[in-house]
């Protein structure tokens, strides 16, 4: 099935097997761990929008928040202004900033 499912998203190249995947351990063992990726990428874009909106201002953010004791992505969102990247709807908000001609 997981063969199947792949196939039909483009999966299967001669570089890469679709059946590779299960040699991935860490994906079974803490399934939240691919979540952490989107999430994290959605704090680092805001930091990126943030240095391109006023250069130096989105690199003076990200070394304040190197200093923080906090290791939970939530409270550097909140004690910093960031958007929440669990907003239901932050994906799409996201897609309208990358591409503007999104109705």
């Amino acid at each position: 099935l997981y063969t199947r499912i792949g196939m039909q998203f483009g999966f299967e190249t001669r570089e890469w097997n679709v059946r590779d995947y299960v040699l991935i351990t860490h994906l079974f063992v803490e399934p939240l761990y691919m979540a952490s990726y989107v999430a994290s990428n959605d704090v680092a874009f805001q930091l990126y929008r943030r240095e391109v909106a006023s250069p130096g201002e989105g690199l003076k953010l990200y070394k304040q928040m190197l200093t923080s004791e906090d290791s939970y992505l939530m409270a550097f969102v909140e004690t910093y202004g960031l958007e929440n990247p669990f907003d239901p709807d932050r994906v799409l908000k996201i897609c309208r900033i990358l591409d503007p001609m999104l109705p």
